[in-house]
């Protein structure tokens, strides 16, 4: 063969082992010539806490922690790591030739969501004893147990232990009304009695024990001397209050 001869080549590729190749070059043709070069390895051991997560290596699903993997050395490799309710991981590895990487992740658990709601609504909501706002309400808390608490005026406190979980989930309370107090206004001289507005009676001293939810309640007396007085007085539940119109006391107890 004119003017051919004998040509070494020697082939580089980051990833694999350099290789050299002879092979007779004619002097004015063309040759195509495929070389299989044999990849270079390193191996990789992936452990996550929980154990059970997905691989994912370069885009393509590789089976679940804890695994073992020989990948291409030199280059860099892209793992994802998933696990439902768990931040997804993204690790970039560059394995070394004939050698093994460890690669070990603790999770992070995502925030689970949780709708609080309460009938009748705009109860404060405290969480850890943390303020969170008012029912109807969505909140994102740490998997596991915490305190709960909600409020509202003239009815009985929700005080409870919840358990978050993974799966979003709504919590629904119905409040019971407080039990109501007890108000007796009374005065030395006779008065007209009013609360909230009504008559309770005319011409005397003392109300009686006057049944009432817990809240304010607008007391009103007009005494038969002419003088009159307003005064708003506080009834808690189950306890009885004592308004004495003539002095401007109010006392409590049960």
């Amino acid at each position: 063969m004119p003017d051919s001869h004998t040509q070494a080549f020697e082939l580089r590729a980051r990833g694999y082992a350099d290789s050299t190749i002879s092979m007779v070059v004619p002097g004015k043709a063309s040759v195509n010539r495929s070389v299989a070069m044999r990849p270079l390895l390193g191996a990789l051991d992936i452990s996550t806490e929980p154990p059970g997560a997905t691989l994912t290596i370069d885009g393509v699903e590789q089976g679940t922690t804890p695994n073992r993997f020989d990948l291409h050395a030199q280059v860099p490799v892209e793992i994802e790591i998933r696990l439902e309710g768990y931040r997804a991981q993204r690790v970039t590895r560059v394995m070394q030739p004939r050698q093994t990487d460890k690669l070990s992740i603790v999770l992070e658990e995502l925030p689970t969501a949780v709708v609080l709601e309460s009938d009748p609504g705009n109860a404060a909501i405290r969480i850890d004893g943390e303020l969170r706002g008012m029912t109807p309400r969505r909140v994102e808390l740490p998997r596991g147990s915490h305190h709960l608490t909600l409020s509202l005026a003239g009815f009985v406190s929700v005080d409870t232990t919840v358990m978050v979980r993974a799966m979003a989930q709504t919590l629904s309370w119905p409040l019971k009304k407080e039990p109501n107090g007890f108000l007796i206004v009374q005065g030395d001289q006779p008065a007209s009695i009013y609360v909230n507005d009504n008559l309770i009676v005319e011409n005397v001293q003392n109300s009686g024990v006057l049944d009432l939810p817990p809240g304010n309640h607008k007391v009103h007396t007009a005494l038969v001397s002419g003088e009159v007085k307003d005064v708003t007085v506080s009834v808690k539940s189950r306890v009885r209050t004592t308004y004495d119109y003539s002095s401007g006391a109010i006392t409590q107890g049960q």
